[in-house]
């Protein structure tokens, strides 16, 4: 009880009487105006908050669009990469089915160690013996004595020719391939030789004879000698 009487006594000392005027006492006044004061406080500090989170609400924002915007280039350039590395990709495919083939097929390939430059003009003028039409290859006249002098006959016809028979014959048969080189050289027609090697090969006659056309005819635009050769660079055999 004394302690609080002192509270209140310290309190009329300072404010003056809780009832000392018509107001309400200094005393209601005082709490009115720390009342007011608080309140005004507390305003400016929502208002504070309120900026605060507006600014970074924009600048959340403004993070955001330039993330978005990097991912999307960041795909973008993904996209074009992933698109190139496809292409590149398919094109050294084809590029190496090409050349299966060409070793397949007995046309002559490069070593490994020509340049890329060569192997390009190998692939156009594979493109340009493959364009021909298998009616216009078998009315095209070979020059046996230039595939005679190159000993194409021997250096690739030869093996290629062991290869496919034996395949087809199921085992070698190495008069079968001398024949066909006598024919070849005798500038024997295909459709010709077509109809000899039918009794033999049956249907496999008219593929063999078309592949060996398109054979000799690459061979000899390769040198220049050929009827295709016109505009045509002359590659090392």
């Amino acid at each position: 009880m004394s302690c609080k009487a002192a509270i209140d006594a310290k309190v009329e000392e300072l404010y003056g009487p809780a009832e000392s005027d018509m107001n309400g006492g200094a005393s209601a006044q005082r709490r009115q105006e720390l009342r007011e004061k608080e309140m005004a406080r507390i305003e400016r500090a929502q208002k504070r908050k309120a900026w605060r989170e507006a600014e970074y609400a924009k600048e959340l924002e403004r993070v955001e669009t330039a993330e978005k915007r990097l991912r999307k280039a960041e795909r973008e350039k993904d996209d074009v990469d992933r698109t190139k590395e496809t292409h590149d990709t398919r094109e050294r495919e084809d590029r190496e089915l090409k050349y299966a083939k060409l070793e397949e097929g007995g046309l002559g390939m490069l070593t490994n160690a020509a340049s890329p430059s060569d192997r390009r003009l190998l692939c156009e003028m594979v493109d340009k013996v493959q364009a021909h039409a298998k009616e216009e290859l078998f009315k095209t006249e070979l020059d046996i004595s230039h595939l005679r002098s190159e000993k194409v006959f021997e250096k690739k016809l030869r093996p290629w020719l062991e290869r496919k028979i034996d395949f087809c014959m199921g085992g070698p048969q190495s008069d079968l391939v001398e024949y066909v080189l006598r024919r070849v050289n005798a500038s024997s027609l295909p459709d010709a030789l077509i109809s000899d090697l039918s009794r033999y090969l049956e249907d496999n006659s008219e593929p063999l004879v078309e592949r060996m056309w398109r054979m000799l005819l690459f061979e000899l635009t390769r040198s220049g000698h050929g009827p295709i050769s016109e505009g045509t660079a002359v590659l090392p055999t």
